[in-house]
């Protein structure tokens, strides 16, 4: 009987279809879309619906946040209203909040109390408020609140102090049935009448996930497309080991008679 694992050991074919049971076991939450390997610094972080674990990685940034729960990020490209997981987010030269690929975060102006007011619009910081407040850096807490450091010296004693001030909060969307979503590049959603409505709310809400600063979600996958790929892969599998059967079957029948 031929040993499959020893057949296949560095074959292509079985370290896709590895790969792909790797991929299967992540959860299938709309987000990094692919199928990226795991990273020896990668860690157990956020919760997808079902208490199902995400993998989630370290960043320095303070304005890098995975989210821990339900919910994707708003995102603006072009006249597009796009969804994602990646909150890789920082600055551009405008002040605007954008994520890696340039979309721009939407969210709310917020009132005395944190909480959010007006309509959902894409945030940003002017650069007269940056000049003017003097903020040292920027971060963004559980709850999604960006919040704008001011680091203070006192003329007399030279004591420092820090302040910070709530500028906005980033917005989540929750939808009945955000498998149904479709993927626009690497990292990104976009609504279709089969994903629903969503609900647009914010970090920390009832059902709705909060944010960890300073960690960055990746791995969730294409659930669907993955176990397609198994099941091609496992096909393609078994005809080979039933090739190399049958050829190893020939060639004992020709020294059988050659004997």
């Amino acid at each position: 009987m031929i040993d499959r694992n020893a057949l296949y050991g560095n074959d292509p074919t079985q370290a896709a279809l590895d790969r792909a049971f790797t991929d299967a076991r992540r959860p299938a939450t709309p987000g990094v879309i692919g199928t990226a390997p795991d990273r020896p610094d990668a860690l157990n972080l956020t919760t997808a619906p079902g208490g199902v674990a995400v993998r989630a990685t370290p960043s320095p940034s303070p304005l890098s946040v995975a989210i821990d729960g339900s919910g994707l990020f708003v995102l603006r490209s072009k006249q597009s209203t796009l969804y994602g997981r990646l909150g890789d987010f920082n600055f551009d030269p405008n002040g605007k909040l954008c994520d890696g690929d340039g979309r721009q975060v939407l969210g709310f102006a917020i009132d005395g109390n944190g909480a959010p007011a007006g309509s959902l619009q894409p945030l940003s910081i002017g650069l007269g408020d940056v000049s003017r407040n003097g903020f040292a850096e920027f971060s963004i807490d559980d709850r999604g609140v960006l919040f704008g450091t001011v680091r203070h010296v006192d003329a007399r004693t030279g004591a420092r102090t820090e302040s910070a001030r709530a500028l906005a909060r980033i917005a989540l969307a929750i939808f009945p049935a955000p498998e149904r979503l479709a993927r626009v590049g690497g990292t990104a959603m976009r609504p279709t009448s089969a994903a629903g409505k969503p609900l647009i709310t914010v970090p920390g809400m009832r059902n709705v996930g909060v944010l960890r600063s300073h960690f960055l979600e990746h791995g969730a996958v294409d659930l669907e497309r993955d176990l397609a790929a198994i099941w091609r892969l496992s096909r393609r599998a078994d005809a080979d080991v039933a090739v190399t059967a049958a050829r190893d079957a020939c060639q004992r029948t020709a020294l059988g008679l050659v004997k």
